[in-house]
Order: C-alpha cells, then sequence, then structure tokens
C-alpha cells in the first residue's frame, strides 16, 4: 500500500459509473460525484461539454478515455485520506480500480492524466502504451512493405546527398573558372528524386537560384514530383 494513502473507509462498488471529465467518477447509485485521488486531468473546453464532436479536444478526449476504461468493468471504490494529516485528499476523493486496474494509475500511464501527489505507488514505465502501440505499428507497416519499397529511403538519401555534392562540386568549378557540370545532368538528378538536394545546395551554397531557364526547369520537376506523391497517398498507395 502507498504511504501516503490510508483507508478511511469500506470498499464499496460503484456500478454504470459516468464521467464529466477525466479525473471524475459518479456511480449510478444516487452519490455525489467523486475525484480520482492523486490524478489532473485537462479541463473539457467550454464549447464541448455538451457535444460529442470534440475529437481534439485533450479534456474530452481525457473523459472517453476514462469512460473505455470503466466501461463493462467491475468498478471497486475506496475512500482515501491524506496520511501527512489525515484529512481528505479531495472532497469525496475516491481511489477505484476497474477489474483489477487502479485507474488513477492507468489515467496517468496512458497520457490522459498527470499525477499530482507522491506516493501513489504505480508502477514506473519506460514506455508508454501509446508509444509501444505506435513503435509496433511502425514497424508492422515498415516489415508488410515490399522490400522494394523499404530501400526507398536509403535510395533518397543518397541521391539527395549526390545532388548536393554535384552543386557544390560546381560551384567550385564556375569559382575556378573551369569546366562546369551541365544543368542537364543536374536536373536529371532532380528527376530521379534529388530535388531535396538541389533547393538546399541552391539555398545554402548560393548556387544556381537565378538561372533561367534552369530554375523554371528545376521548379517543375519538383512540382511533378509533389503531384505524384500526392497521388499515391490519395489512392492509398502510400
Amino acid at each position: 500500500m502507498p504511504l501516503l494513502m490510508l483507508i478511511a473507509g469500506a470498499s464499496f462498488a460503484c456500478n454504470n459509473p459516468v464521467h464529466r471529465d477525466g479525473q471524475s467518477i459518479h456511480c449510478n447509485d444516487g452519490t455525489a460525484v467523486m475525484s480520482l485521488v492523486g490524478i489532473e486531468a485537462p479541463a473539457i473546453a467550454a464549447g464541448c461539454r455538451h457535444t460529442a464532436n470534440c475529437d481534439v479536444d485533450p479534456g474530452t478526449a481525457a473523459r472517453d478515455h476514462l469512460a473505455e476504461l470503466t466501461r463493462g468493468q467491475t468498478v471497486i471504490c475506496t475512500h482515501e485520506n491524506d496520511a501527512r494529516g489525515g484529512r481528505r485528499l479531495h472532497q469525496q476523493g475516491v481511489r477505484c480500480s476497474a477489474n483489477g486496474v487502479d485507474l488513477s494509475c492507468a489515467m496517468i500511464r496512458d497520457g490522459a492524466a498527470t499525477q499530482t501527489v507522491a506516493g501513489l505507488g504505480c508502477p514506473a514505465i519506460a514506455v508508454t502504451t501509446r508509444e509501444q502501440e505506435a513503435l509496433a505499428t511502425g514497424a508492422r507497416s515498415f516489415i508488410a512493405l515490399p522490400k522494394l519499397w523499404r530501400w526507398v529511403p536509403l535510395y533518397l538519401m543518397i541521391v539527395n546527398l549526390f545532388t548536393y555534392l554535384s552543386f557544390a562540386e560546381d560551384k567550385r568549378r564556375a569559382k575556378f573558372r573551369i569546366k562546369r557540370i551541365s544543368e542537364t545532368h543536374l536536373l536529371i538528378l532532380v528527376a530521379f528524386g534529388g530535388g531535396i538536394g538541389a533547393i538546399i545546395g541552391q539555398s545554402r551554397l548560393n548556387h544556381l537560384r537565378d538561372e533561367r531557364p534552369f530554375t523554371i526547369y528545376l521548379a517543375i520537376l519538383i512540382g511533378l514530383q509533389i503531384g505524384l506523391l500526392a497521388g499515391f497517398v490519395g489512392f492509398g498507395l502510400l
């Protein structure tokens, strides 16, 4: 048992609870709204209190997450006292668990609420569940790609680095007035995916920024590639 908390009364079942925010619980037995001890969730935005169309509001998301933790579960609550002074942490403050999972700790673990007191006794978690799921999803997505597509990031890094170095070499040759790298060769590199390297080369090296028609051809090639990428994303091919 955490040193901070001492039991002030017997545990009781909280049937069919509802939640007005991400840190409160209201049992379906006429009891008052009670606060979960040791946590603080974001406040629900004023315009979201009476509507369900507030998916991006952190307060609404916290409330919905707490509701998901308790939905269909057996919720057992206990009133808690502050061991340092023998007083309630909150008015009608409770420590609750749903199917054996401490709700305060679960809200902290999932990033839906912050811990406000020490000594809750929640297990230390190096990586949150959401981060683990995100990493796992990203790994599965990468593994699911055809082997050829897995090489695309490396290919793009190489071609853009080579394009930037080509701009740098052409800049050096222009400075010493020796045979230049043809603009056609530079545009071919851009056509094969070196647009980012070309833009960085133009900006950092101050090279070929005002050369016509080179800049026009460069803009056309990059625009076509952006349009092609948008098309792949739009049709779900990427």
